[in-house]
């Protein structure tokens, strides 16, 4: 019967730091490749950085219609225990 190794035997510090670093860039695929690329968190958080912006950018296009739709169905219930 073969003898099996556990894939941790002098590896676990290696797993370790790609856990790290995993959790501090995440799983963008942009900042991922920044990361990469250069080997800098600093890089990598701007990269994050604008495209959570983007993200803002893109929810406050939204965001006055829903309010407006909130205070529509509000509205309507608030009328509707009148009648």
């Amino acid at each position: 019967m073969p003898e099996y190794k556990s894939i941790f035997d002098g590896n676990l510090d290696i797993f370790t730091n790609h856990f790290k670093v995993y959790l501090i860039v995440g799983g963008m695929p942009e900042v991922v490749k920044k990361y990469l690329n250069t080997k800098s968190f600093t890089a990598a958080g701007e990269v994050q950085d604008k495209i959570m912006e983007a993200y803002l950018l893109d929810i406050s296009k939204y965001a006055l219609f829903l309010l407006k739709l909130i205070m529509k169905k509000l509205l309507v219930k608030e009328n509707t225990f009148l009648l």
